[in-house]
């Protein structure tokens, strides 16, 4: 395991590592229960041994199932059924028994939990041809039973990991079922790079931690080197960023994927990353390692940056400009790309021009830096199109769902000055709530017509329209656009500020105030966004 090889801890305190989210760890399949129960308990035991001898902390990542379909720990049993026709990880609880005994293990990661949901385990199988009901079977069922049941499911696996102490945490991938996680009490870690546009996840991550703060859950964010042009596919620089957006959205916990993966295909990467080996480290052998320029941008951020610049407040003080409201049905664009068009992992629900209608909204928003078609760079218009980028123009915003009046009457929209009501529901007590806060502060509101309720009078603070292109709408947003070169927050009474050098990276202003360095660097930054420059970097591609 990892952690028996000196270099391991090594690097780790070189790099300032307080704790992992580790993939190391698999559950024994080969032998018999007996035999596999011993061997796994066996390494569980060795890693509490090793985290409480380095203080270090550790989360368990169970991505297994994610690209793996059948593991028999009990022979002859799939451990990845743990439901009759479903597929996904719950850990047995002789095992979460030994997880139970070290304080220094804190829970379980759920890798891209809402990616099989929705493409319904397809990764499980070589080629991508799975077609089986990840963690809630949704599949026949309509929007409303599909959110319905996801809760439900959700709920019931928090319950399980709670009854050993151990924590709940989903990394997402598409930005869009955060809501569902947040209402459940689960932490939230939404990726950074990867391949989609940054103030997306942070919106809807935050949003829905600080509408569903009540539940316990925690927003953590992990800059993620996987791109859709291979790994490592984002540029050091891009990672520096990253890990600044991090700070300074006030996460609890930031971490990096990967440390130490090693690209078997050495013609996708990044132009950074030619003639690398590993990702922030390379293991040479047991005893040594060298740091990669990604590694040394890690430990910029661990070792100097971040104890040098404490935040003043933290995501819970989050408030916006713009706000939107819909109910979380999970379409970031899959039309027309290759992968599956399920909402809420539905066979029967496919994406419409309402649950669309938004992807409008964040194009005005960001310039048109976001394109009508999608949320992600796999999106029609996007796929095979656009490299990755980290600077987005944006407004300070936060999303909040269908539900947010139902959770609070009083709601104040953390400041909101203008609110979109988008998608397919919007619950009464919400819309109440919408127009509270309307009366209250002078702000506006643009709501879909497919929403209006019977009955429903608008004054001169709604606007009705049929589609967010509406000139109209362009007219009303205006005066919250940013500037081009700024990415907006607020925080308190807080202002923050991700002023652009270029595509990939940042300075971060506090309160008008400069708060991190212009650092000379050799990072190859893609400065252009069309096929020619996709080509151009594919021949150092990169990938997680």
């Amino acid at each position: 395991m990892g952690w028996e090889v000196p270099a391991f801890g090594s690097a780790l305190d070189e790099l300032g590592v307080e704790f992992l989210v580790d993939h190391y760890l698999h559950i024994h399949g080969s032998g018999s229960n007996v035999e596999n129960y011993k061997n796994t308990a066996t390494d569980i035991q060795t890693l509490a041994i090793w985290l409480k001898s380095t203080g270090r902390e550790y989360i368990w990542n169970v991505e297994d199932p994610n690209f793996v379909e059948t593991l028999e720990y009990i022979p002859g049993q799939n451990l990845y059924e743990p439901e009759p026709g479903q597929h996904y990880f719950k850990a047995p609880e002789e095992l979460m028994r030994e997880l139970q005994k070290s304080p220094n293990i804190l829970g379980l990661c759920y890798d891209e939990m809402e990616h099989m949901l929705l493409s319904n385990s397809r990764f499980m199988k070589k080629g991508a041809i799975g077609d089986v009901p990840a963690w809630a079977d949704t599949a026949e069922l309509k929007l409303p039973e599909a959110y319905a049941l996801a809760i439900e499911k959700l709920i019931e696996l928090k319950a399980y990991n709670d009854r050993f102490g151990q924590m709940s945490m989903v990394e997402t991938v598409w930005p869009v079922m955060h809501h569902l996680f947040a209402r459940t009490g689960w932490t939230l870690s939404p990726k950074l790079m990867k391949e989609g546009w940054t103030p997306v996840p942070l919106a809807m991550a935050m949003g829905a931690a600080v509408q569903y703060e009540q539940t316990g859950c925690d927003f953590w964010v992990t800059p993620d080197l996987w791109s859709n042009v291979g790994y490592p596919g984002h540029s050091t620089e891009e990672l520096r960023s990253a890990l600044l957006a991090g700070h300074w959205v006030g996460a609890s916990r930031i971490y990096v994927e990967n440390l130490d993966w090693d690209n078997p295909e050495k013609d996708k990467h990044h132009r950074d990353a030619h003639g690398m080996k590993g990702s922030l480290v390379f293991f040479e052998g047991p005893e040594s390692y060298r740091v990669t320029p990604y590694g040394e941008v890690f430990k910029w951020y661990s070792r100097n940056y971040r104890a040098q610049h404490p935040v003043p407040y933290t995501w819970r003080d989050a408030r916006c400009k713009v706000a939107i409201v819909r109910f979380p049905d999970s379409c970031w664009g899959a039309r027309g790309s290759w992968f599956r068009d399920r909402l809420l992992g539905s066979k029967i629900e496919s994406s419409t021009p309402e649950t669309e209608a938004w992807f409008s909204i964040w194009h005005q928003l960001t310039l048109g830096t976001i394109p009508k078609t999608g949320l992600s760079f796999h999106s029609k218009g996007a796929a095979g199109r656009l490299a990755p980028r980290f600077f987005c123009p944006a407004p300070p915003m936060l999303v909040f769902d269908h539900r947010v009046g139902n959770e609070h009457p009083d709601f104040d929209f953390r400041g909101a000055e203008l609110l979109f009501l988008t998608g397919v529901e919007i619950t009464r007590e919400t819309l109440i709530t919408v127009n509270r806060h309307l009366q209250k502060t002078g702000a506006k509101a643009i709501m879909l017509k497919s929403l209006v309720p019977d009955g429903f009078k608008p004054n001169s603070s709604w606007l009705l329209v049929g589609s967010f292109d509406d000139p109209a709408v362009a007219k009303w947003l205006k005066p919250l656009l940013p500037q081009e070169d700024e990415m907006q927050f607020l925080f308190g009474d807080h202002e923050v500020v991700f002023k652009k050098i270029n595509r990939d990276r940042i300075q971060v202003f506090l309160n008008g105030k400069a708060v991190s360095p212009v650092i000379e660097s050799d990072s190859q930054t893609s400065l252009g966004a069309d096929a020619t420059e996709i080509r151009h970097c594919a021949v150092c591609k990169e990938n997680e």
